[in-house]
C-alpha cells in the first residue's frame, strides 16, 4: 500500500503543476499528493445561477451541508450572500436538495451528507 501511495504522490505532484488556477475547494495541493483522495460532494447551482457560479458543479468537503457550502465559500465567496444572510441563515427564497432530496429550510444547513453527494442550489419560487 505504501509503495502504490509513493507512486501516487508524483502524479498527484503534476496535476497540482498542470491544474495552476483553481478555486480553493477545487484545487489539489501537494499535500493532498501524500494522502489518499477521497469522494467529494459536488455542488451544482441552477441554470439562473449561472452569472454567478459559472464554474459549477464544485467539489467540496464536508459532513454537512453547512460544511460543504464553508468550503465552496472559502474559494467563491460572493456566493454566500446569495445563499446565506447577515446571520449565517439560509436566506428565504434558496432552497437546497441533497441526492434529490429536498431539505427543510430550517435544517437544511445542518443535514449530515454522504462525502460522495450531489446538492444542488436553487431559488425557491413563490407567488401565483
Amino acid at each position: 500500500m505504501q509503495g502504490e501511495q509513493a507512486l501516487a504522490a508524483p502524479a498527484a505532484r503534476e496535476l497540482v503543476r498542470a491544474a495552476g488556477e483553481g478555486t480553493r475547494s477545487e484545487r489539489v495541493t501537494a499535500d493532498d499528493a501524500d494522502r489518499k483522495i477521497t469522494a467529494m460532494a459536488q455542488v451544482h447551482f441552477t441554470s439562473w445561477l449561472r452569472e454567478l457560479v459559472p464554474d459549477a458543479p464544485f467539489h467540496v468537503t464536508g459532513a454537512t451541508v453547512g460544511e460543504a457550502l464553508t468550503d465552496l465559500f472559502a474559494g467563491q465567496p460572493h456566493v454566500r450572500s446569495y445563499v446565506l444572510d447577515d446571520q449565517g441563515c439560509m436566506r428565504k427564497h434558496v432552497c437546497i436538495f441533497a441526492d434529490g432530496r429536498r431539505l427543510a429550510h430550517d435544517v437544511a444547513l445542518g443535514h449530515p451528507i454522504r462525502p460522495d453527494a450531489t446538492l444542488y442550489v436553487m431559488q425557491a419560487l413563490s407567488g401565483g
